[in-house]
């Protein structure tokens, strides 16, 4: 069983299966990072900027609603710098990698170290915006919206939901898809 739905079966979240899946398993490793930088990158950064516009206006509100403000706006922070590092730096190794691998030639690391050593960083930062995620739905039972509270929040929890449905997928394609590929390819390549 794939990682990530591991951990999403034990913090009871569910993944849901994106719509239209080509075959990443099979796809040239360009065609899945340019799917997961053009489609869910971008989704991310819009997104986590209208949320936390959106917490900021909702929150004080709601129980709990200044930790979930305050989870929203590291979650934003974290995710900023890790879609960052991945698009300076991890995804031009990897496509290094897999260009070296289609020449057959040898490839050692990247001028940042290994690959596999790049990928254990952004596996460590996917595990902390789990976490997040988890205490996010926990504060919101998990995005249930009470009587009691505003429209506004009915539009937060609804989009946390969406949010977290994005990530789910965004993460099981970059550990459980990309990554795994990587290490048979840098495998190949030494």
């Amino acid at each position: 069983m794939p990682i990530i739905i591991r951990q999403c079966a034990a913090a009871g979240m569910r993944l849901s299966s994106e719509g239209s899946d080509p075959a990443w398993n099979t796809a040239c490793l360009r065609e899945l990072i340019d799917h997961i930088v053009e489609d869910h990158h971008a989704h991310l950064r819009s997104e986590l900027r209208a949320l936390e516009k959106l917490t900021g206006a909702t929150a004080p509100r709601l129980y709990e609603g200044d930790r979930v403000a305050e989870l929203i706006c590291v979650l934003k922070e974290d995710l900023e710098l890790q879609m960052q590092k991945e698009e300076i730096v991890l995804f031009p190794a990897i496509l290094e990698l897999e260009s070296a691998s289609r020449e057959g030639r040898r490839f050692g690391h990247s001028k940042f170290g290994s690959v596999r050593n790049l990928v254990k960083v952004a596996e460590r930062s996917h595990s902390q915006t789990l976490q997040a995620l988890e205490e996010i739905r926990r504060l919101t039972n998990n995005y249930c919206c009470q009587a009691k509270h505003t429209s506004g929040a009915g539009v937060l929890f609804r989009r946390l939901a969406d949010l977290e449905d994005d990530l789910l997928w965004h993460i099981h394609l970059e550990i459980d898809i990309l990554f795994g590929r990587v290490a048979v390819l840098e495998g190949e390549t030494q």
